[in-house]
């Protein structure tokens, strides 16, 4: 599958993206730690157990210049699992964190946000039922 084809479900919801995402994911060395909200396709979601026995996921998320490692920890996985799949377009709130021994970004996802109610708000039109497997 060619790179536009990729992105081609995430167009309807290029202009949200342009006014509410604030960092550069296809610049890993200048995203900074911080709160920050997220719109792209979630890519490799696999679920796990944590070390007190609770589910956990972790996944990828692309957007139109990158992508990112997703963390939702337990408390916030049990609100969204069944919201969250493999393809689907998301608006995640959460922020970013930096390994300190390997630099590695990751977004820790803290809440999953109606991206059909945003788009209604910024007054962009209508969207369609997501997805992209």
């Amino acid at each position: 599958m060619n790179e536009s084809n990729v992105y081609q479900p995430l167009n309807e919801y290029r202009q949200l993206w342009q006014k509410i995402v604030k960092v550069n994911l296809g610049e890993q060395d200048e995203l900074k730690s911080g709160k920050n909200i997220l719109i792209g396709i979630i890519k490799n979601l696999k679920v796990c157990t944590s070390l007190n026995g609770d589910n956990m996921a972790f996944a990828s998320l692309i957007d139109f210049n990158g992508e990112i490692n997703l963390i939702f920890f337990p408390k916030t996985w049990v609100r969204y699992e069944d919201k969250i799949n493999e393809g689907d377009i998301v608006a995640l709130k959460g922020k970013i964190d930096i390994n300190n021994s390997n630099k590695n970004r990751s977004f820790i996802a803290s809440k999953m946000l109606d991206i059909d109610r945003l788009l209604k708000k910024s007054f962009l039109g209508k969207s369609r039922k997501r997805g992209y497997k």
